[in-house]
């Protein structure tokens, strides 16, 4: 490598400082951040761990963010392809997820960790440009208080990643079991009641596997 892991992620997290606290700025900076991350690992090469590491964190600590506070105020919609919309992004996490275990329990060559790498690159590609053309402009048509969502968005992010640190000293299973956490029920920055969650199929979760590429036996 041309630098060390350390000093990709400070310059990475540096870049990404800013004063903007609303949530969908918050939101979108993860994204930011998440992206020049996985180019980082992709382009790198040598012992990687590290910041595969740092990859796995991010991407599940900010999938728990959304489903614990953002996507049950796009649930309360009284637009149908809102709702649907929250519903596919879930299921893509659900997918990601299993991409990221995957990608944690991995003892395999550079070579395969980088097409392994590449999947999640594509899942978050496609996930991210669905979120921000259609559900992050929905949430700002929301009566929500975007101020005080980006507030419990920084300190749930706050307290999942002292839950990393406190965690078998945030080996990667605990990285990825970050993302399962339960939803909570109430969403102090939404003035509506929150829909009731839907029940997940295995139909829904291979369409998302479709619509993302996941089902490809080649990365992209």
């Amino acid at each position: 490598m041309t630098k060390g892991v350390d000093e990709i992620i400070n310059k990475v997290e540096l870049m990404f400082e800013s004063g903007k606290t609303d949530a969908v700025n918050l939101l979108k900076t993860d994204h930011r951040k998440v992206e020049m991350l996985i180019n980082e690992f992709l382009a790198s090469d040598g012992n990687k761990k590290a910041l595969m590491n740092k990859i796995i964190e991010e991407l599940s600590i900010h999938a728990s963010v959304e489903e614990d506070l953002v996507y049950p105020i796009l649930e309360n919609s009284d637009k149908d392809k809102v709702v649907q919309g929250a519903d596919e992004a879930e299921e893509e996490h659900h997918v990601l997820k299993m991409a990221l275990a995957d990608l944690a329990a991995a003892d395999a060559s550079p070579r395969k960790l980088k097409a392994k790498m590449m999947v999640v690159r594509d899942l978050v590609k496609h996930h991210v440009k669905e979120e921000e053309s259609k559900l992050l402009p929905e949430l700002k048509k929301t009566d929500t208080d975007l101020e005080l969502l980006g507030q419990q968005i920084r300190a749930r992010k706050e307290q999942l990643k002292r839950r990393v640190k406190t965690s078998a000293i945030g080996k990667n299973k605990d990285r990825t079991k970050l993302a399962t956490t339960s939803r909570s029920k109430n969403v102090g920055a939404s003035k509506g009641k929150t829909r009731t969650r839907k029940s997940k199929t295995a139909t829904s979760t291979r369409k998302a596997y479709k619509r993302t590429g996941r089902g490809n036996k080649r990365a992209a």
